[in-house]
């Protein structure tokens, strides 16, 4: 049942080198309880794996990682919104453009995330000017410990910025198996307020955008911006945007006019990692076999022979230089194994 030393290397986005102590692939919620009642004989540590998209390793895992491919799409129409379930291990992506294809409106702008949609919970993905929770309505999941399927609704999800219950409450202790989310089917509500989207549209002479129109904006920006992780090793965006006080940004605001900000609440300021990571002389930096990407910074880069330990040292430089530099301390935004 389980593979021994499975290379992982092929198996994420970093393509950095490391192996899983077990291994195994699931395609139903059915194997996967079998393989966790397995499991409890090895008394290893389990994880969960699904695009790799999000991951580092730094070392060799040593204990039990389990590949979710649970696929699978249900629909539920009524006459404004569509309440669509995807199972965990469907590619985000493609499910993007399943929405698309088929006239269901509100996840366009999160067009080209990699990753697996039993991911998207987890990190609450987002993307100019839309997040996961907008939608979201419930997420299924099967306890490790008893085996017993449960939801739980977007309110007790505790979304947050990039942040779940998945990632602090319930870290370890669940799979996630399926999301539903309710689109709309007529009368879609469009977001195009991010600049980058709006520049996009303008440029193609798109004055009333479809749903359509914002995805394939979505799509040139990313590509544009983003290099493929097929081509050079990366994970996306590192780090988070940090948010700071209101008072913190106005004091940052006199040294650093030009700092690009986006409104939270009437206290608190997103401010864009990118600018800091490039104000401090790191865009397009390499270090050995790493680096930061020559048109995004916010992106690590493995090329070719790059380990996990070398990018976390690249990681753990950005922070100290942003830190020293602007007093604002980086999160990093990929999961560190």
């Amino acid at each position: 049942m389980f593979e021994n030393k499975k290379d992982l290397s092929t198996l994420t986005t970093f393509h950095v080198s490391s192996f899983a102590e077990y291994f195994t692939s699931v395609t139903s919620i059915e194997q996967l309880k079998t393989v966790l009642t397995s499991s409890r004989k090895l008394g290893k540590n389990i994880k969960i794996l699904g695009s790799g998209s999000n991951v580092l390793f730094t070392k060799n895992f040593m204990g039990l990682l389990i590949h979710n491919c649970i696929e699978g799409i249900s629909l539920s129409e009524n006459d404004s919104y569509t309440n669509v379930t995807v199972n965990a291990g469907v590619e985000w992506h493609s499910f993007v453009t399943f929405c698309i294809e088929n006239n269901l409106g509100g996840i366009e702008n999160l067009a080209l995330i990699p990753g697996k949609c039993g991911a998207a919970p987890i990190q609450n993905i987002g993307a100019y000017g839309v997040e996961l929770a907008d939608v979201l309505i419930s997420v299924s999941v099967l306890d490790i410990d008893t085996l017993q399927d449960y939801s739980l609704s977007n309110s007790e999800c505790k979304f947050g910025y990039r942040d779940s219950i998945f990632k602090n409450e319930l870290f370890g202790k669940c799979v996630i198996t399926s999301i539903t989310l309710q689109l709309s089917n007529s009368h879609h509500a469009i977001n195009y307020n991010y600049k980058d989207v709006a520049v996009e549209l303008e440029n193609q002479s798109i004055t009333k955008p479809s749903i359509k129109d914002i995805f394939s904006a979505v799509v040139s920006i990313r590509k544009r911006k983003l290099p493929d992780p097929n081509v050079l090793g990366n994970a996306g965006s590192f780090f988070k945007n940090p948010i700071i006080s209101n008072i913190e940004f106005k004091r940052l605001q006199i040294e650093f006019p030009t700092l690009p900000s986006y409104f939270v609440d009437e206290k608190t300021v997103k401010i864009a990692a990118a600018y800091l990571i490039e104000t401090v002389g790191m865009k397009g930096f390499t270090i050995g076999n790493v680096g930061t990407h020559k048109n995004q910074p916010l992106v690590l880069v493995n090329y070719g022979n790059g380990t996990g330990q070398e990018i976390l040292e690249l990681s753990k430089i950005i922070i100290e230089k942003v830190q020293n530099t602007f007093g604002i301390r980086l999160h990093t935004e990929v999961n560190i194994w």
